[in-house]
């Protein structure tokens, strides 16, 4: 009989199904796990995302309050850069920012701090020489041209005048004595003491360091060797140049003589200079968020689109034979202060000039440009490109027009604003502005307007009824302080040069041009133009 076994059902059961789902539940699990990290970490970084937001935007706050500290509270370069933070101090530095815990508080959650460094080194050595030029006064040597060296003949006595000049030196600014800037030589063949006519002189002083830029120092010496300056003191590029009557301190320049007795005689001058103005700034803006975040943002600020160099007269007529007209009027005044009434390009330009003027009413009298004719000046390539600056900063500020009148002239008080006149443009009545004055076509003046600041006339001739330039018309008294300067030429051409610039001021009997030059300062603070941001970077 066969033999039957009885077996356990269980004894099949492996447990797969068991392992299984052990295996599912540790799985969704270590989902359930990863998905939980995942927000968290998306939580803590939209958290962070929008606290560095907020730190960002703080650091670009502190960009735009250190612009408004610089053109509204009258803060110039120099303050900010021994300010560096722009911290309010009562007693030291009342234009600046409010701090709390060394931070500029923007709300409850975000704060910045500035520093403030002149990348250019602006107050540290000056590196300079000089040169001088000489020519005969008197109308019948108006045209002869500045040489370094210049004959003067009395009978059979001459007179011949040099200008030893001073070698690349590095100083100091601020020091207390003056440096040498050269000196004035009379070497004489014959008997005769006295010269038969004055002789004009023009010292360059040529800035090398920091920057490049030359200030021209204008002065005479008398039929009896007495040399006068026109003024004592100079500026270029915020620095102060102040004429010294020797090396030992600095008294101004009195008692200049050279002697006419002898054979030969020299006139050493001497100056000392302060530092520069810095004409731009490296500021760096820390942004400060929630949660520890921070942002660090590095812009340069730059002062102005001129890089501190004004005009080098009152009027300044860029082109070859300028047309100058100004009519009958005995009140027609045109002031350079220490620096020429009226600047040409070449010698028949200047012709027209001293043939139309009045003596008595134009000082110092007009002359061709010199050495110190500002870079923007000195091509058509490089004034097209101030225009343009100032054309896009017009239309940003909403003070660009074209084929309308504008609906005003800027700030005559202050100096400030810009007015951009795409085409022609007519400043009448009793109107006043101040700023930058830009005009692409003909800028018409009647009655009695008023102007502080810079005129830019760039238009061209087209015809007799569209010349260019500025024209007058009509009575009246206008007054017009800063600088004009007329530079026609072709924008689609620049290698063309510059074209014939037209100043036509015949609109009648009455009419007062006061040009009193302020070089490098007049367009300070003139908003839209000044204090504006290069570049901002983010470290």
């Amino acid at each position: 009989m066969p033999e039957y076994r009885i077996l356990n059902v269980r004894q099949y059961e492996s447990g797969a199904a068991l392992v299984t789902a052990i295996l599912v539940t540790f799985l969704l699990g270590t989902a359930c796990i990863a998905m939980l990290s995942a927000v968290g970490a998306s939580s803590r970084n939209t958290t962070d995302v929008l606290s560095e937001t907020k730190a960002y935007y703080a650091a670009e706050s502190g960009i735009q309050a250190a612009i408004n500290v610089f053109r509204n509270n009258s803060v110039n370069y120099n303050q900010a850069a021994a300010h560096p933070s722009l911290q309010y101090d009562a007693g030291n530095f009342p234009a600046g920012l409010t701090y709390t815990n060394g931070r500029v508080v923007v709300d409850g959650e975000s704060s910045y701090g500035i520093n403030i460094t002149d990348p250019d080194n602006s107050a540290g050595a000056i590196g300079y020489h000089t040169q001088g030029t000489f020519k005969l006064t008197g109308t019948t040597h108006a045209l002869d041209p500045y040489t370094s060296t210049l004959a003067v003949i009395s009978g059979s006595t001459t007179f011949t005048f040099s200008f030893v000049s001073h070698t690349q030196t590095t100083v100091t600014p601020g020091m207390l004595n003056g440096e040498p800037f050269g000196s004035i030589q009379v070497v004489k063949t014959g008997t005769a003491t006295a010269l038969p006519a004055a002789v004009n002189f023009r010292i360059d002083y040529v800035m090398t360091d920091p920057r490049e830029g030359t200030r021209t120092i204008r002065g005479t010496i008398g039929t009896n060797g007495a040399v006068t300056f026109v003024a004592n003191t100079f500026t270029l590029m915020g620095s102060t140049i102040t004429l010294c009557n020797s090396s030992a301190g600095c008294a101004p320049p009195s008692g200049y003589t050279l002697s006419l007795a002898g054979s030969t005689s020299s006139q050493a001058v001497y100056g000392k200079m302060t530092a520069l103005e810095p004409y731009r700034l490296k500021l760096v803006s820390t942004g400060y968020g929630p949660s520890g975040s921070k942002k660090v943002l590095e812009a340069i600020v730059q002062r102005n689109f001129l890089n501190d160099l004004g005009s080098s007269s009152a009027i300044s007529l860029l082109g070859p034979n300028a047309f100058f007209a100004t009519g009958n009027s005995t009140n027609m005044d045109i002031n350079g202060g220490n620096l020429p009434s009226v600047t040409v390009t070449d010698s028949q330009g200047l012709q027209t000039v001293l043939d139309n003027r009045r003596v008595d009413h134009m000082l110092p009298p007009p002359e061709i440009a010199g050495n110190d004719i500002p870079d923007w000046q000195q091509s058509p390539s490089t004034l097209d490109a101030l225009v343009r600056q100032l054309r896009q900063s017009a239309q940003n500020s909403g003070r660009y027009f074209s084929g309308t009148a504008p609906s005003g002239w800027g700030n005559f008080s202050a100096g400030t604003g810009i007015t951009f006149c795409e085409g022609d443009c007519t400043m009448s009545g009793s109107s006043t502005g101040g700023g930058i004055l830009v005009v692409t076509g003909t800028f018409r003046t009647s009655g009695s307007p008023r102007f502080n600041g810079l005129v830019l006339a760039v238009g061209r001739y087209v015809d007799a009824n569209n010349p260019g330039g500025i024209v007058r018309n009509g009575g009246g008294q206008e007054n017009f302080t800063g600088n004009i300067v007329v530079a026609p030429y072709d924008p689609n051409n620049l290698s063309a040069g510059f074209e014939q610039p037209r100043y036509d001021q015949r609109g009648g009997p009455g009419d007062t041009i006061l040009s009193d030059v302020i070089v490098d300062s007049a367009f300070d603070g003139t908003s839209a133009i000044t204090d504006f941001v290069l570049g901002v970077a983010e470290k």
